[in-house]
């Protein structure tokens, strides 16, 4: 799916939309909000008026729909822009179910799902009043394919017939043929494959709408032309912003969207045990106020325990799998000895408890793909006690590997509090196995753009991922694969490129038939963990605090379990 924004939490983002958790099955008001009516589909239950304020530890890495591929940026973009489709506005699976946003339906396919066909809205308005057409959504996915905006997401432009040699419309002004739009409410995509889940990537936001006279390149991520139902009016990059309503948005075209509060405002770069205090207090403006800030460690007990807190909790499987990615490319992680050491050292029981504990980070993972996709499986290639960690054992597999001394790694870790507390008990641990843990600390709000640059990032890398939707194609592909590696915005931040393997890829990509296509995702998922490409942690959870003035709220599982903005309202 995409990062997510809980890399940047305790667990050290893309953008989250559809993936399967099971949140609504057990913790109706976990995944609901406290209430039965959070469950609502139909928008109707909202408060029109008010302010809604965001309280946030980072900000947003973009807000460009090119680029805007994390969960917390991607919830919040649907604010400021319109895509062809987008998600049911509702808590648990029904939230992941595909509906028409720009569109008129979820679009038609010719030619064996290659060819995609979608008729848009009549008098869709941006925020100036000027009419919304498809060669502005033409426009939009063209972007994507600029050097200067490498971060979104790569399942459209990859898949495109002629996006391998297109550059997009800075330096390509004919623009990309393989997307027509032969009036202003029609637009059809060709495709070089099949692409039977296209409604799915077409709500990602490279779809949204970019008029090109108000594009303004890679400053377009400060000020967004709002499609949607607000206009980012006012933004201070790591301090705060302002969004107010768009007058040309017209509600009764929008299904998606309950867009009540008159006002959003959102202060970020906020200490995370600050945040905390002020949610857990719920004092004046922040009885308005929703986060998506995972809740300390050292407040999990009294928010899950207080029931006059405890009402305001959101908790549940965010469907994300959380992993440390080993560069295979740089020493001494480009050793698969030195990164199979690592496997066996690592002190994931421990990490786990300076997170916060399995209500906080989930359960132990031995493995990429998730248990909420039908391809997952399950097998432990490096059992330790309790997955407690055996440095004893590393250490001699280092010196059996000819690594007597031990080894130094770089490791970047998110400079959060609770992100540097793991980071340290992680230290402790893998000194024991004679492993050198060099922390670099890194900028939230810049952890994405430095650790997707190869040439910046160091050997270890915190990453989290939501499926884009219930598919290994979203999970595998983008992560594992040689095309996938970038020189910025890159997302295979192991930097892992095995042919073979590339080409079981797409014969899994190819299969129709889902109970194989599911035995060769698992094949290829065993495989990185035998070749030691990354170190998974464990399955997220999500659990944060709202203020007592919010009503209509539920876990957006298209979002990493965090809380819908666009349907939210304020009493």
């Amino acid at each position: 799916m995409a990062r997510s924004s809980l890399a940047l939490t305790p667990r050290v983002p893309r953008y989250a939309t559809a993936a399967v958790a099971v949140c609504a099955l057990a913790l109706t008001a976990a995944c609901g909000g406290g209430s039965s009516k959070t469950t609502d589909t139909s928008g109707s239950k909202g408060t029109v008026g008010g302010t809604l304020y965001y309280l946030s530890n980072s900000d947003f890495g973009h807000l460009d729909p090119a680029r805007n591929y994390v969960t917390d940026a991607g919830d919040f973009g649907r604010l400021l822009y319109r895509t062809l489709t987008t998600y049911a506005p509702a808590g648990g699976i029904p939230g992941t179910k595909v509906i028409p946003d720009l569109a008129t339906d979820t679009g038609t396919p010719s030619d064996n799902a290659k060819t995609w066909k979608f008729t848009i809205k009549k008098g869709l308005k941006y925020e100036d009043g000027s009419v919304i057409t498809t060669k502005d959504i033409k426009y939009g996915v063209e972007r994507t394919f600029s050097e200067l905006l490498p971060e979104g997401a790569p399942y459209i432009k990859d898949a495109l017939v002629g996006g391998d040699a297109y550059k997009g419309p800075y330096k390509d002004k004919a623009g990309l043929a393989s997307i027509e739009t032969p009036d202003d409410t029609t637009i059809i995509f060709h495709f070089k494959e099949p692409f039977a889940d296209f409604p799915y990537a077409a709500a990602l936001p490279g779809t949204a709408p970019v008029p090109q006279a108000k594009d303004t390149n890679t400053k377009y991520d400060l000020r967004p032309f709002s499609s949607g139902p607000y206009i980012l009016s006012s933004y201070q990059v790591g301090k705060t912003f302002t969004m107010t309503r768009n007058k040309y948005w017209d509600r009764s075209t929008d299904k998606a969207r309950g867009a009540y509060p008159d006002t959003v405002i959102g202060y970020v770069s906020l200490d995370g045990a600050t945040i905390d205090q002020r949610m857990i207090a719920d004092n004046g403006e922040d009885k308005n106020a929703v986060t998506f800030k995972l809740v300390e460690p050292e407040n999990v007990t009294k928010v899950t325990s207080d029931p006059a807190i405890k009402s305001r909790v959101i908790t549940g499987p965010d469907g994300s799998i959380v992993y440390t990615a080993m560069d295979t490319t740089k020493k001494p992680t480009s050793d698969i000895k030195v990164r199979q050491a690592l496997e066996v050292a690592w002190p994931k029981k421990a990490a786990r408890i300076a997170g916060g504990g399995p209500l906080v980070t989930g359960d132990f993972a031995h493995d990429v793909i998730p248990p909420s996709l039908s391809s997952h499986q399950d097998f432990n290639l490096y059992p330790t006690t309790d997955d407690a960690g055996d440095p004893v054992k590393a250490k001699k597999m280092l010196a059996d590997a000819g690594y007597p001394n031990g080894v130094t790694v770089t490791v970047g870790v998110v400079a959060t509090a609770t992100g540097q507390k793991v980071a340290a008990v992680i230290k402790e641990g893998l000194a024991k196995a004679g492993i050198n843990y060099k922390i670099q600390l890194i900028d939230a709000s810049k952890y994405y753009d430095i650790i997707g640059t190869p040439a910046k990032q160091p050997n270890l890398v915190g990453y989290a991922w939501i499926a884009d939707w219930p598919a290994a194609s979203t999970v595998i592909p983008p992560l594992f694969t040689c095309g996938a590696i970038q020189p910025q915005g890159n997302i295979n931040v192991s930097n892992y490129c095995n042919k073979d393997f590339d080409a079981k890829v797409a014969q899994a990509k190819a299969e129709t038939d889902l109970k194989k296509a599911d035995k060769l995702w698992g094949e290829l998922d065993r495989k990185l963990v035998e070749d030691a490409v990354v170190i998974p942690r464990y399955y997220g959870k999500s659990i944060s605090i709202q203020g007592s003035n919010i009503k209509n709220y539920w876990s957006a599982l298209p979002f990493g379990g965090q809380v819908d903005v666009a349907n939210v309202s304020v009493k």
